[in-house]
């Protein structure tokens, strides 16, 4: 559903698009009947348009999440707004001096620091864990979720491109950005629940990382 529900959002722009605009759905459908079968000679079923229109919402979505990860890592993840910071974590990790990991935060990229939590983690208790990752990996999915909508709907702004007049225009601008901005407030909340709960796992991990150490000198 990852991507399928963004997908479904881009329809409901396009649906949005032809509200405002009944005449561009017209000269949609004039120029593609003779594709869709519609008219006398109908061909296509409703229950085949619609498994069509699902199935590709989830193409859409998938592209749409592409576009979402190299904003994440190559933007986002390097502002300063950014409530995700895997190098702060692992800066302030004591598993990472205690197992001998050379990280710099300075040099060090988040995508390193990414690959060395991951890394860190496999050390930990699986059976402890489970209930952990299930839930990191949930708020996980919601983030990414949202972000992947934000995008999609920012592409769909160019939709506004089929529209006739300053109103029809203004108007559809205006509801997709005040959406766009209420996505972009639940991001924020989401990634920032996620980094407490990286924070606090790691955490955790030192802490039993820690006790085995000093058992292990003992």
């Amino acid at each position: 559903m990852r991507y399928i529900i963004p997908g479904l959002i881009f329809y409901i722009q396009i649906i949005f698009v032809f509200l405002l605009n009944p005449e561009v759905l017209e000269k949609l459908l004039e120029k593609f009947d003779f594709l869709l079968g519609y008219g006398e000679n109908n061909n296509v079923s409703e229950i085949g348009v619609a498994i069509l229109a699902f199935f590709t919402s989830g193409v859409l979505g998938f592209l749409a999440s592409n576009f979402y990860y190299i904003m994440h890592w190559k933007w986002y993840i390097n502002r300063r707004f950014s409530k995700l910071d895997y190098k702060k974590i692992v800066e302030g990790s004591k598993s990472v001096e205690i197992l001998g990991i050379d990280f710099n935060s300075k040099t060090a990229t988040q995508q390193e620091a990414w690959s060395i939590m991951n890394v860190l983690w496999k050390f930990y208790d699986e059976d402890k864990a489970k209930g952990y990752d299930e839930t990191t990996d949930r708020v996980s999915n919601v983030v990414n979720g949202i972000g992947t909508s934000i995008t999609i709907m920012i592409i769909g702004l160019f939709l506004s491109l089929f529209l006739d007049n300053c109103c029809q225009i203004v108007t559809y601008l205006v509801v997709n950005i005040l959406i766009i901005i209420l996505l972009w407030l639940n991001y924020q909340i989401s990634a920032d629940i996620l980094q407490n709960l990286y924070k606090n796992g790691y955490n955790v991990l030192d802490m039993n990382i820690d006790k085995y150490n000093s058992v292990s000198n003992k």
